[in-house]
Protein backbone atom coordinates (compact mmCIF):
# COMPACT_ATOMS: atom_id res chain seq x y z
CA UNK A 1 0.00 0.00 0.00
CA UNK A 2 1.38 3.52 -0.82
CA UNK A 3 0.94 6.39 1.14
CA UNK A 4 3.37 8.69 -0.45
CA UNK A 5 4.82 8.84 -4.01
CA UNK A 6 8.26 10.96 -4.43
CA UNK A 7 8.05 14.01 -7.18
CA UNK A 8 11.48 15.29 -8.30
CA UNK A 9 12.60 18.68 -9.50
CA UNK A 10 15.96 19.22 -11.32
CA UNK A 11 17.12 20.42 -7.36
CA UNK A 12 15.26 18.42 -5.04
CA UNK A 13 12.51 16.05 -4.51
CA UNK A 14 9.40 15.87 -2.50
CA UNK A 15 6.59 13.37 -1.02
CA UNK A 16 2.91 13.72 -2.05
CA UNK A 17 0.66 12.26 0.45
CA UNK A 18 -2.49 9.83 -0.96
CA UNK A 19 -5.69 12.12 -0.57
CA UNK A 20 -8.08 11.42 2.22
CA UNK A 21 -11.35 9.22 1.03
CA UNK A 22 -12.90 13.40 1.79
CA UNK A 23 -10.60 14.59 -0.91
CA UNK A 24 -9.97 12.05 -3.23
CA UNK A 25 -13.44 12.21 -5.33
CA UNK A 26 -11.95 15.63 -6.36
CA UNK A 27 -8.84 14.38 -6.98
CA UNK A 28 -10.21 11.57 -8.97
CA UNK A 29 -12.30 13.67 -10.91
CA UNK A 30 -9.60 16.10 -12.40
CA UNK A 31 -7.48 13.59 -12.85
CA UNK A 32 -9.67 11.54 -15.24
CA UNK A 33 -10.55 15.02 -17.10
CA UNK A 34 -6.59 14.89 -17.95
CA UNK A 35 -6.70 10.99 -18.35
CA UNK A 36 -9.98 11.24 -20.76
CA UNK A 37 -7.62 13.86 -22.95
CA UNK A 38 -4.45 12.47 -23.11
CA UNK A 39 -5.39 8.60 -23.34
CA UNK A 40 -6.73 8.86 -26.73
CA UNK A 41 -3.53 9.74 -27.99
CA UNK A 42 -0.78 7.56 -29.49
CA UNK A 43 2.18 6.59 -27.40
CA UNK A 44 0.77 8.82 -24.46
CA UNK A 45 2.13 6.70 -22.09
CA UNK A 46 6.05 7.37 -23.49
CA UNK A 47 7.78 9.82 -21.02
CA UNK A 48 9.25 11.31 -24.72
CA UNK A 49 5.33 12.69 -25.07
CA UNK A 50 5.58 14.58 -21.56
CA UNK A 51 6.54 18.12 -23.19
CA UNK A 52 3.53 18.17 -25.85
CA UNK A 53 1.32 16.93 -23.29
CA UNK A 54 1.62 19.43 -20.25
CA UNK A 55 2.16 22.56 -23.22
CA UNK A 56 -1.68 21.48 -24.02
CA UNK A 57 -3.05 20.54 -20.69
CA UNK A 58 -0.78 22.17 -18.07
CA UNK A 59 -3.96 23.76 -16.48
CA UNK A 60 -5.13 20.51 -15.94
CA UNK A 61 -2.25 19.03 -14.13
CA UNK A 62 -2.13 22.33 -11.77
CA UNK A 63 -5.58 21.63 -10.81
CA UNK A 64 -4.76 18.46 -9.52
CA UNK A 65 -1.37 19.43 -8.01
CA UNK A 66 -3.55 22.43 -6.00
CA UNK A 67 -5.70 19.64 -4.24
CA UNK A 68 -3.05 17.40 -3.27
CA UNK A 69 -0.76 17.35 0.18
CA UNK A 70 1.00 19.43 -0.13
CA UNK A 71 -0.30 21.31 -2.64
CA UNK A 72 2.91 22.14 -5.92
CA UNK A 73 3.41 23.56 -8.93
CA UNK A 74 3.32 21.22 -11.65
CA UNK A 75 5.78 23.26 -13.78
CA UNK A 76 9.31 22.69 -12.35
CA UNK A 77 9.02 18.34 -12.05
CA UNK A 78 11.04 16.84 -13.91
CA UNK A 79 9.27 15.34 -17.35
CA UNK A 80 9.44 11.80 -16.04
CA UNK A 81 8.54 12.31 -12.56
CA UNK A 82 5.44 13.86 -13.95
CA UNK A 83 4.78 11.79 -16.71
CA UNK A 84 5.01 8.57 -14.33
CA UNK A 85 2.92 10.76 -11.48
CA UNK A 86 0.12 12.30 -13.67
CA UNK A 87 0.05 9.64 -17.13
CA UNK A 88 1.96 6.29 -17.02
CA UNK A 89 3.99 4.89 -14.42
CA UNK A 90 3.37 0.74 -14.75
CA UNK A 91 1.88 -1.19 -17.80
CA UNK A 92 -0.80 -3.55 -17.48
CA UNK A 93 -0.39 -5.30 -20.44
CA UNK A 94 -2.64 -3.00 -22.78
CA UNK A 95 -2.86 -0.18 -20.25
CA UNK A 96 -1.01 1.88 -18.13
CA UNK A 97 -1.80 3.00 -14.85
CA UNK A 98 -0.18 6.54 -13.51
CA UNK A 99 1.66 7.28 -9.90
CA UNK A 100 -1.41 8.61 -8.89
CA UNK A 101 -3.72 6.21 -9.56
CA UNK A 102 -1.34 3.67 -7.51
CA UNK A 103 -1.08 6.29 -4.58
CA UNK A 104 -4.67 6.66 -4.73
CA UNK A 105 -5.15 2.79 -4.48
CA UNK A 106 -6.45 2.47 -7.90
CA UNK A 107 -5.07 -0.86 -10.15
CA UNK A 108 -6.55 -3.09 -12.60
CA UNK A 109 -8.17 -6.47 -11.27
CA UNK A 110 -6.85 -9.52 -12.99
CA UNK A 111 -9.11 -12.36 -12.26
CA UNK A 112 -7.80 -15.99 -13.01
CA UNK A 113 -10.14 -17.56 -15.85
CA UNK A 114 -12.66 -19.76 -14.89
CA UNK A 115 -12.51 -18.15 -11.36
CA UNK A 116 -15.71 -18.32 -8.83
CA UNK A 117 -14.93 -15.74 -6.66
CA UNK A 118 -18.01 -13.34 -5.80
CA UNK A 119 -16.98 -9.59 -5.34
CA UNK A 120 -20.13 -7.40 -3.99
CA UNK A 121 -19.11 -3.96 -5.16
CA UNK A 122 -20.45 -0.71 -6.59
CA UNK A 123 -18.66 -0.49 -8.79
CA UNK A 124 -17.13 3.12 -7.43
CA UNK A 125 -14.05 2.06 -5.42
CA UNK A 126 -14.72 4.93 -2.74
CA UNK A 127 -18.57 4.16 -2.34
CA UNK A 128 -17.27 0.22 -1.20
CA UNK A 129 -14.68 1.60 0.74
CA UNK A 130 -17.33 3.65 2.98
CA UNK A 131 -19.83 0.92 2.82
CA UNK A 132 -17.33 -0.80 4.64
CA UNK A 133 -16.69 1.58 7.48
CA UNK A 134 -20.27 1.96 7.84
CA UNK A 135 -20.48 -1.79 8.50
CA UNK A 136 -18.22 -1.42 11.33
CA UNK A 137 -18.98 -2.54 15.16
CA UNK A 138 -17.87 0.69 16.22
CA UNK A 139 -18.53 3.29 13.28
CA UNK A 140 -18.35 6.43 15.25
CA UNK A 141 -14.76 8.10 13.84
CA UNK A 142 -15.91 7.43 10.48
CA UNK A 143 -16.13 11.34 9.94
CA UNK A 144 -12.68 12.00 11.22
CA UNK A 145 -11.08 8.50 9.13
CA UNK A 146 -12.79 9.91 6.02
CA UNK A 147 -11.06 13.54 6.58
CA UNK A 148 -7.11 11.74 7.56
CA UNK A 149 -7.45 8.82 5.81
CA UNK A 150 -6.22 7.75 1.80
CA UNK A 151 -8.87 5.21 0.58
CA UNK A 152 -6.75 2.61 0.35
CA UNK A 153 -5.46 2.91 4.00
CA UNK A 154 -9.32 2.75 4.87
CA UNK A 155 -10.13 -0.44 2.35
CA UNK A 156 -6.89 -1.91 4.44
CA UNK A 157 -8.35 -1.02 7.88
CA UNK A 158 -11.68 -2.60 6.79
CA UNK A 159 -10.20 -5.75 5.30
CA UNK A 160 -8.41 -5.86 9.03
CA UNK A 161 -10.80 -5.95 11.20
CA UNK A 162 -13.11 -7.73 8.84
CA UNK A 163 -10.61 -10.83 8.78
CA UNK A 164 -10.42 -10.04 13.30
CA UNK A 165 -14.10 -10.12 13.42
CA UNK A 166 -14.75 -13.29 11.46
CA UNK A 167 -13.85 -15.78 14.19
CA UNK A 168 -10.93 -18.51 13.96
CA UNK A 169 -12.70 -20.80 11.51
CA UNK A 170 -12.47 -17.76 9.41
CA UNK A 171 -8.83 -17.32 10.10
CA UNK A 172 -8.06 -21.14 9.42
CA UNK A 173 -9.90 -20.39 5.92
CA UNK A 174 -7.78 -17.58 5.38
CA UNK A 175 -4.30 -19.56 6.38
CA UNK A 176 -5.59 -22.34 3.84
CA UNK A 177 -5.59 -19.82 1.33
CA UNK A 178 -2.50 -18.36 1.65
CA UNK A 179 -0.92 -21.64 2.32
CA UNK A 180 -2.19 -22.96 -1.71
CA UNK A 181 -0.98 -19.86 -2.80
CA UNK A 182 2.43 -20.49 -1.29
CA UNK A 183 2.12 -24.02 -2.70
CA UNK A 184 1.27 -23.18 -6.25
CA UNK A 185 4.34 -20.50 -6.48
CA UNK A 186 6.48 -23.17 -5.50
CA UNK A 187 4.57 -25.58 -7.98
CA UNK A 188 5.73 -23.03 -10.36
CA UNK A 189 8.88 -22.64 -9.80
CA UNK A 190 9.85 -25.90 -9.83
CA UNK A 191 7.73 -26.53 -13.50
CA UNK A 192 10.27 -23.40 -14.58
CA UNK A 193 13.41 -25.01 -13.31
CA UNK A 194 11.97 -28.22 -14.99
CA UNK A 195 12.11 -26.14 -18.13
CA UNK A 196 15.95 -25.06 -17.99
CA UNK A 197 15.00 -21.68 -15.96
CA UNK A 198 17.35 -20.69 -13.93
CA UNK A 199 15.91 -19.18 -10.71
Amino acid sequence: MLNFWRLDTPDDFFLVAAPSLEKSQFVRAYHLELLNRVRILPHHYLVEADAVLYENYAHYYQKIGDRLSPNFDTSPLSPLSRHSFFVAAESRGDFWISGLELLMGYDYDVTKQGSREVRVTSGEFEIDVLADLLLLPNNQQVDWLCKERSPQQLAALTRQVGDRLRGKDALDELQREQDLKAFEEQQGFEQLKKAGFSL
